[in-house]
């Protein structure tokens, strides 16, 4: 009887271990309508480019550290021996208020993923948000290495208001790009004015960032515009001209309160 249970004990730790570790998803299009799996992790080293279409509330990941294999996404990561490193992913969906929340983690490298690699190259990873999505940041870092890595929040939004949230260098070369269009929104805790403070936030919130490696910029002919709440600023983009209308009717504001 002992043996026999020795021998269900392995079967059993066997087949836990099996259940933790990580499936490859590489490189391939996909459509989220359920949770995906908490154990795959996601590689995107194609410049052709492939699409997550994300229909209802979705989570990559489990926010936890059990089991310690846990989702993460890379995009611009050399995985195979082709030479083609940079990365092209397009989150986007077909049904309103669908939200897509990155909570991955892994216990070699705590991060929600990573944008960009330098192994074999200076591999960059590029990031479209689209479809009226609303992609959040889980409470760990993301990575970012390679190059000029571009995050592009075309319609949608992007949600850093995560406490602990923050970035992470992989190598001092690095930098992250975003670009909001005329129906993207990028949100970021505190209070932010403009696009120097949204760097400033950055460095404050990451590890071995430096001034200017995240950035934020309006797309062709757009201008950034910065509202709060007292706790988080939405960063859009609009014409250099409601950006004007937005200041002069402030000013009258404040003209009437001091009459």
């Amino acid at each position: 009887m002992p043996i026999l249970q020795s021998l269900l004990n392995l079967t059993l730790a066997a087949a836990i271990t099996a259940s933790a570790r990580a499936a490859t998803v590489q490189n391939i299009d996909k459509t989220f309508a359920t949770n995906p799996p908490v154990a795959d992790i996601y590689f995107y080293d194609n410049p052709v480019g492939y699409t997550w279409t994300v229909n209802g509330s979705i989570t990559v990941g489990d926010g936890t550290t059990t089991p310690t294999i846990d989702s993460r996404l890379f995009v611009g990561l050399r995985v195979g021996p082709s030479d083609a490193g940079n990365g092209l992913l397009t989150l986007t969906s077909t049904v309103g208020g669908s939200t897509l929340l990155l909570d991955g983690w892994h216990s070699a490298d705590p991060v929600l993923g990573r944008l960009g690699h330098t192994s074999g190259g200076n591999f960059v990873g590029t990031l479209n948000i689209d479809g009226g999505l609303a992609v959040i940041m889980g409470g760990r870092d993301m990575r970012y290495d390679g190059g000029a890595n571009t995050i592009n929040v075309v319609n949608g939004s992007l949600n850093y208001t995560n406490s602990l949230f923050g970035w992470q260098e992989g190598a001092g070369i690095a930098l992250v790009n975003h670009f909001i269009g005329a129906d993207g929104a990028l949100i970021v805790p505190g209070i932010i004015s403009d696009a120097a403070g949204f760097s400033a936030w950055a460095v404050s919130s990451g590890t071995g960032v430096e001034l200017n490696d995240i950035t934020v910029a309006a797309s062709g002919g757009l201008t950034l515009n910065f509202e709060n709440n007292g706790s988080f600023t939405t960063i859009t983009a609009v014409p250099e001209s409601s950006v004007a209308l937005l200041g002069g009717l402030g000013l009258l504001v404040l003209l009437r309160r001091r009459r």
